[in-house]
């Protein structure tokens, strides 16, 4: 068994692609697996075969083991999606050689090409909304699966999700590092056993209803709120700056029209009564 450490704290954005890094400069396939989950026995088995039947096939990226669908797909083992579940899951070295955690590609784009290219993949305005965020703040947010879902859909790229699960994420919870709240009710998923053999699909080509109900269960952002009208965004400004400083920017507005909101005005109002 080969142990790799960082010799420095690298955070979670860097470390685990600079782990794989490391793995893939020495074998051709992994299964990876994060500490908070829990796989099924039949998980293994189930990466193995696919890692071996796709071995060659350049379509196919991703093994992932969660299913996180309330109605998967039935009739084979699993299916076939553009979308990424990283809570178990399988590639190869030619696969990982088109990630690259900096999103070189995408911030190169003009922003009109990076409209377009959502236009072309995603259907659904609120849709587009999430992935224009996570890929345009990449540099920002402390993740690395973003760029992995990135080769994925940027590059017309299939994943497989078995249609029974296969992990259960354990992590969630207040005293969590990152996963802190479950907002989509995926945490502690009920494991489930594939069976063997596999059964395999006709071809190899998205499941497009799969596909819909993962987007609309996992991949929608709400529109922004409308901005204020100016009169309330000066309101705001002045409340909020009232408040830090205590209700003191209150001293200046005359007495007679300075409302008797703070406790001292209330009780000179009182005295002088």
């Amino acid at each position: 068994m080969v142990r790799e450490y960082a010799t420095e704290n690298l955070g979670l954005k860097y470390r685990l692609p600079t782990g794989l890094d490391r793995v893939f400069a020495e074998v051709d396939r992994a299964i990876i697996l994060e500490d908070d989950c829990l796989p099924h026995p039949s998980f293994f088995p189930y990466s193995r075969d696919l890692l071996e039947r796709y071995a060659d096939d350049e379509r196919v990226v991703h093994v992932a083991g969660s299913q996180l669908l309330d109605s998967p797909p039935s009739g084979a083992s699993y299916h076939f999606t553009r979308y990424v579940h990283i809570w178990g899951w399988a590639t190869w070295r030619r696969a990982w050689r088109l990630y690259d955690v900096e999103l070189s590609q995408w911030h190169a784009m003009p922003e009109g090409m990076r409209d377009a290219w959502l236009k072309r993949l995603f259907d659904d305005e609120s849709e587009r909304r999430y992935w224009r965020y996570v890929w345009d703040n990449s540099g920002e947010i402390d993740n690395w699966d973003a760029q992995w879902s990135y080769v994925c859909l940027m590059r017309d790229r299939l994943a497989i999700n078995p249609n029974r699960n296969l992990i259960s994420n354990l992590g969630f919870g207040s005293d969590a590092t990152n996963a802190i709240e479950d907002p989509f009710g995926i945490a502690e998923r009920p494991l489930e056993e594939i069976e063997l053999p596999l059964s395999h699909p006709r071809g190899v080509e998205r499941d497009e209803a799969a596909d819909a109900e993962a987007s609309l269960r996992l991949f929608r952002r709400p529109a922004p709120p409308p901005p204020l009208p100016a009169w309330r965004e000066h309101w705001e400004r002045l409340r909020w700056w009232t408040l830090r400083t205590g209700g003191r920017v209150l001293d200046l507005i005359p007495g007679p029209i300075r409302p008797k909101v703070r406790h001292r005005d209330r009780q000179r109002a009182k005295s002088s009564a």
